[in-house]
Order: structure tokens, then C-alpha cells, then sequence
């Protein structure tokens, strides 16, 4: 479809107009371009793009001269404005690639009533920029690389971009690749608890010498093509890949030898100018963060290439080599492992068997280790509450809707669904906008004060909420009553409720489930959109853990396991909750298991306002509500609602 000159599409045909309005969420994204066009040679053309399912509502094509995710959001909201002005309202959720773009533009789509999820890669939309990319430059050209003519364009600082030059230079002397291949990897772990990379070192058995940096360790283990998905290549990419190569200085535009020459930068070679190609980073670019990070790996691996040398090859044990702000491990391994006295069982049998010598060719190892594997894969665990791992990963793995063992009633009557706060006052606001016609909003995008009075009024709330909600706020806006604006924040993400026109207006789903008969079908849905799509994060606004919601369908099972009598919700919190997320690497360090207490606010707090979990006063406090104590247990409708099958 041809852009406008402002970027919005012409009219969407009327059926390309339905299918947008019923999708259920919009995929945004700004893509770096190769070089189509004469402009300037100190900026790199990207793709702006919002698609709503397959109907494209924004394409812009123009020149950017910045790499910072903050650089990227003002294109974005403009691009999203753009598609919400096309469809005259704005969708429930939008899928960003990056998290930390999504995080940046979260304040802009939440005044607007639109939540946002990260997704890579993301269905929607890169298939449709992969065809127009191809018709754009005549050629299957995916992802996307940028190639701006200068350094200029990546939008860096002329004495970061030196320091970078200095680190490759080192770097190709130093030439790690006669001793190092690109399998095993190179794991790099910060100082600063941020995320790990994976490094290849590229050059050996006579490779183009470099360097492959992957923000996502799976993108390496797993290629960058998905089993069911030959033909579409780099569409299984999770996270963002950053490839540096060396090229002599007549391959470079004439434009960039100019620069390099102008600046002094430091090459190592005729043959060795660095050349920097980022797959999937934020509008292609190269952030000053990224360049910065880049470089102090460069450094790692030269001095560690120095001291080491052919001992790498020689050694057969892991080597670990810490630097300034990072440290660098070689044959695979990230931080040191349990000693072999403190492997499980089923491992240290499995290691025992092999060192014995009774298995003679690789089939009998493999059929052995096999025997072994499946067995204990299908052997239920404690720590599982019961589960094989391979129920734990069948249930992990599931959509929440038939496709795996978690599957939510849909047919319950309301008589079964008493003691559910969350559907009640879900009821209430669904029901007061169809009455209306819409219930009126702030500027910001949130309900007016006269609705969030009358709400605080007559919707179901905790003992003493609502007069503490008075006695605290002389005029109550929607923020100040946290449980209606999250609730009115999970209907649009559900899909249930939009703003529209300065409203909020109910879907025609609203209108199917706001009957009585369908209050089942209604809480199902509310319960898929809270825990599975709506960021529980939000709700507390504390440290991201999605490790925390991805588990959720477990923490279920293994709550409805473990609360069959009254018990503290945080016991109960730390009882269910895998060891693995007891901490963040957000969190503060002088606080332990911070994850316990996230995991009691994200979700066995939600199960009591959805009505699973039925909560009783144990000790009440007159001084302040929150140090009441309380205990938990399952109510019936857990059983009723949830249902477990791994047939």
C-alpha cells in the first residue's frame, strides 16, 4: 500500500477496515532501510510501520540521524497517532519490539488507554516489511540492515566512536580467531546484573574475521531459523544481533573514508576498517550504550586473547577472565556449576554409566541416555507438586485456550461465581457504559472524577477501601482508586473496552458477554487477559521478573496444590514459587527473596479479587490496614473455573 505524504495510508477499504478493528492488537516498529535514495550521507533511512493484523494503518519511509530508543519514540507515537486518526480509535494493546523503546513510549499509549506488550518477532508486521523492503529495493532482503555512508550516521559522539575504532584495532591485532572458533561461544556477563550476551569470534578455518554479538542466547543455539518457518528466514530472531567485519578502506562509501581520514581514527591495517551491521536494535541503530558496551568486549577478548594464546586450544578446561565491568567465559560456561557430588540423581547416573565404560558405540549411549531422559521426564516431582517436567513444560507451553493442559471454563453459571470482585465490578463499569453510551474521559485518558466517584460508590471493594480513599484524597481521580483503574486498564487490554471520541465505549465482544448467562465466559476471558496478557508488572509497579508471569500456569497448579487449607499468603507465595526467581537482578541487593514478596502481590493477591482464593482476617490492625494479617485458601470456584487435562 503507498504512503500518503504524511504517512497514513489512503481510506482503508471496507473490509480491510473490519479486519483492523477486530484485531487484537496493533504491532509497531521503526526498521532500518538500506540506502534507496540520495540524501544525506550523515543520517540512514528507516521504515516507520503500524500494522493491525494484516491492514497496514501507517508507512513512512525518511532519514534519521540518532540511535537512541528515545530517538525512536517521538516516530512511533506519531506513527501510532497517525493509525488511530485512520480508524478513529486506538487499539487495546501495541506489540513493541524492544523492551526498552516499549518502556518509553508506555506513558504515552497508557494516557491513551492502550497497553503495550514486547514481542520479537513480531507475526504481523514483519512479514508485510519483509515484502515491502523486497519491492523497495528489488531484492529478499531480511531483516533489515541499516548502512548509513557515515559514521555519522549512527549519531555518536566523534570521541566514542575513536575509542570504538581503537577497540577494534586491538582487537583484529590481537586476532583471537587463531585460537578461538565461534562454537563454543564466549558468554559475557556485567558487573551491573544486565542481561548476558553470547559472542562469536568469527575468523577461524578461514572465515571472514569478526565478531557476532547476540543479545539473546537462544538466537545462536537455535539459528536464526525456526523449524516450521525454512522459507521465511530470521523470522524466529528473539532478540537483536550485532555483526562487526572488517573490509579494506576502497570497499567503504566514499563518504566514510573521507570521515575516517578527517578524524585520525585508528584502523590496524589497509584491509581492517571496521564495518558494523546490526540486525533488529532499535531503528538499526547503534546507541551509545550499545557502542560503549561493544568496545569494552572488544578490549575483554584482546587482552584475554593475549594472555591465554594457544593455551585455549591446549586446555580443555573453562577459562574465566575478568575485566572492568564484565567478565568473559570461555567454553560455554556462564558461572560456576554445583560440584559433582551435588549433581541430581538422574544426572550423576547418567554421568556414572558413561565413565564406566559399559556402553561401547554411540547408540547404545544414546539409546541409554534416552531410556533415561524420557523417564525422567515423565517421573512426577515434589518440587513440581506432583508434575512430571514434561506436564510442567506441556503446561508452560499452553495458549490458555484448549492448546495445552490449562483450560478456563466458559459455561459456569452466576450462581457459581459468587465471592468474584474482580467480575462484579467488571459487570458494573461494562454495564454503566452500554447504558450511556460511553463513559465520559480526562484528557490524560483516564475516567472522569463523577464516574470514579460513582464507582468507589457501587462497585465491590475490601473493608474500610473505599472510606480510606475519601479520608486520603480531597478529590479522587481514576489513579487514586488503584483497583478501578486497573481494572479499566485489563478491559481494554482484554479488548472489552476502548476510548474513542474522548469515551470509553464497550466492543461488540463487551456487548456478547455483559448478559448474566455469559458472566462465565466473561470471567474466563478477564482471567486469560489479566495473568496472561496484561503486564502484572504494571500493577506494582516494580521490577519487570517476566520469568514471574511466564510461570504462571504452573504457580496455579501448584497453588491449587498447596492451599487446600488456610495459610499466610506469603508462605504460601514462597511454597510455590521456583527458586529461580526468588531475585531480580533489579533488586536491591540488601533485600533477599524480593521475589516471594512479588509473587504474593502479582498473583495470589489478583486470585483472591478473581475469586479463587478466599481470604479471612486473622489478626486485624486499628493502627493501619495494611498490617492486618491475613490467611488464604482455594475456594471453589478455583476448581470450577480451572480445569488441568494433559490427555
Amino acid at each position: 500500500m503507498a504512503a500518503s505524504p504524511g504517512g497514513r495510508p489512503p481510506d482503508l477499504p471496507p473490509t480491510a477496515r473490519a479486519e483492523a478493528l477486530t484485531a487484537e492488537r496493533w504491532e509497531a516498529d521503526v526498521l532500518a532501510l538500506p540506502r534507496l535514495y540520495e540524501g544525506s550521507d550523515d543520517k540512514r533511512p528507516v521504515l516507520a510501520l503500524v500494522t493491525a493484523g494484516g491492514v497496514i494503518l501507517h508507512l513512512e519511509v525518511g532519514d534519521i540521524g540518532a540511535s537512541e530508543p528515545s530517538d525512536l519514540v517521538q516516530r512511533l507515537e506519531d506513527a501510532l497517532a497517525s493509525g488511530a486518526g485512520l480508524l478513529g480509535e486506538w487499539p487495546a494493546t501495541v506489540a513493541i519490539r524492544n523492551a526498552e523503546v516499549a518502556d518509553l513510549i508506555r506513558p504515552y499509549l497508557e494516557a491513551r488507554g492502550c497497553g503495550v506488550t514486547v514481542a520479537s518477532p513480531l507475526p504481523g508486521l514483519d512479514p508485510t516489511a519483509r515484502l515491502l523492503i523486497g519491492d523497495l529495493v528489488d531484492e529478499d532482503l531480511w531483516p533489515p540492515i541499516a548502512a548509513p555512508f557515515m559514521w555519522a550516521g549512527w549519531g555518536l559522539p566523534e570521541e566514542q566512536v575513536s575509542e570504538l575504532f581503537s577497540a577494534c584495532a586491538a582487537f583484529h591485532r590481537a586476532a583471537p580467531w587463531r585460537w578461538m572458533d565461534d562454537a563454543p561461544p564466549v558468554f559475557v556477563e556485567w558487573s551491573d546484573g544486565s542481561d548476558p550476551w553470547l559472542v562469536a569470534v568469527l575468523g577461524a578455518a578461514g572465515m571472514s574475521e569478526g565478531l557476532a554479538v547476540y543479545s539473546d542466547p537462544s538466537d545462536y543455539y537455535e539459528g536464526t531459523l525456526s523449524a516450521d518457518e525454512q522459507e521465511m528466514p530470521f523470522q524466529a530472531i528473539q532478540g537483536w544481533i550485532l555483526n562487526l567485519a572488517y573490509a579494506s578502506r576502497h570497499e567503504l562509501p566514499r563518504p566514510m573514508q573521507r570521515e575516517v581520514a578527517r578524524a585520525g581514527w585508528e584502523v590496524a591495517a589497509a584491509d581492517a576498517y571496521p564495518v558494523l551491521m546490526p540486525f533488529f536494535t532499535p531503528g538499526g541503530g547503534l546507541s551509545r550504550e550499545l557502542a560503549r558496551r561493544l568496545a569494552a568486549v572488544l578490549r575483554a577478548l584482546t587482552s584475554f586473547a593475549d594472555e591465554y594464546g594457544s593455551r585455549i586450544r591446549e586446555e580443555s578446561s573453562p577459562f574465566r577472565w575478568d575485566c572492568d565491568g564484565l567478565v568473559l567465559w570461555y567454553e560455554g560456561e556462564v558461572s560456576e556449576g554445583p560440584p559433582l557430588q551435588d549433581l541430581p540423581p538422574h544426572l550423576k547416573e547418567i554421568e556414572e554409566k558413561l565413565e564406566s565404560g559399559e556402553l561401547q558405540t554411540m547408540a547404545e549411549i544414546q539409546a541409554w541416555v534416552g531410556e533415561r531422559t524420557e523417564g525422567y521426564n515423565a517421573t512426577p516431582q515434589a518440587e513440581l507438586s506432583g508434575l512430571s517436567p514434561a506436564q510442567a513444560h506441556a503446561l508452560l507451553g499452553g495458549d490458555w485456550k484448549g492448546g495445552g493442559p490449562l483450560r478456563l471454563a466458559e459455561d459456569l453459571a452466576l450462581g457459581q461465581l459468587v465471592g468474584a470482585p474482580m467480575l462484579t465490578n467488571a459487570r458494573i463499569l461494562l454495564q454503566s457504559a452500554i447504558e450511556r453510551d460511553g463513559l465520559p474521559t480526562t484528557k490524560a485518558g483516564n475516567l472522569r472524577r463523577v464516574v470514579v466517584t460513582e464507582m468507589l460508590e457501587r462497585m465491590t471493594w475490601p473493608d474500610g477501601y473505599a472510606e480510606r480513599v475519601r479520608d486520603m484524597n480531597k478529590a479522587i481521580n481514576e489513579d487514586d482508586v488503584w483497583g478501578l483503574h486497573i481494572l479499566r486498564v485489563v478491559l481494554g487490554v482484554a479488548g472489552l473496552l476502548r476510548r474513542r471520541k474522548g469515551q470509553f465505549r464497550v466492543t461488540r465482544e463487551s456487548r456478547k458477554l455483559a448478559g448474566e448467562q455469559r458472566a462465565g465466559s466473561l470471567l474466563a476471558h478477564l482471567f486469560r487477559a489479566y495473568f496472561h496478557d496484561f503486564n502484572l508488572a504494571y500493577g506494582d509497579r516494580d521490577a519487570a521478573a517476566p520469568g514471574l508471569q511466564a510461570v504462571v500456569p504452573l504457580l496455579l497448579w501448584r497453588i491449587g496444590a498447596e492451599a487446600r487449607d488456610w495459610v499466610d499468603p506469603e508462605a504460601l507465595a514462597e511454597k510455590v514459587l521456583p527458586d529461580s526467581l526468588r531475585n531480580d537482578p533489579e533488586d536491591p541487593p540488601m533485600v533477599s527473596d524480593w521475589g516471594v514478596t512479588r509473587c504474593k502481590r502479582r498473583v495470589v493477591e489478583p486470585l483472591v479479587g478473581f475469586g479463587l482464593l478466599e481470604e479471612r482476617v486473622v489478626s486485624p490492625s486499628t493502627v493501619k490496614w495494611w498490617k492486618r494479617r491475613v490467611e488464604v485458601r482455594v475456594a471453589p470456584l478455583f476448581d470450577h473455573l480451572l480445569k488441568f487435562s494433559w490427555d
